[in-house]
């Protein structure tokens, strides 16, 4: 989903971001793509381990500017 939507955007993997609050999905999708990703801490609470590491970590996206 991710690789179709790059292509309809033109987007470069490089230079794409992927914004997410869960790692087992948002961040993991995104890793796998290639995209630099932010894990997002005002969604859902994490339970258990991490399934990957994100890039960046944010309490909100307030603070991202």
């Amino acid at each position: 989903m991710i690789e179709v939507a790059l292509k309809r955007l033109g987007s470069d993997p490089a230079r794409t971001v992927m914004i997410g609050d869960q790692t087992a999905t948002d961040i993991v999708a995104g890793q796998r793509a290639g995209l630099f990703s932010i894990l997002v801490q005002t969604g859902v609470p994490e339970s258990g381990a991490r399934q990957a590491e994100p890039d960046l970590t944010l309490d909100s996206l307030v603070t991202l500017k």
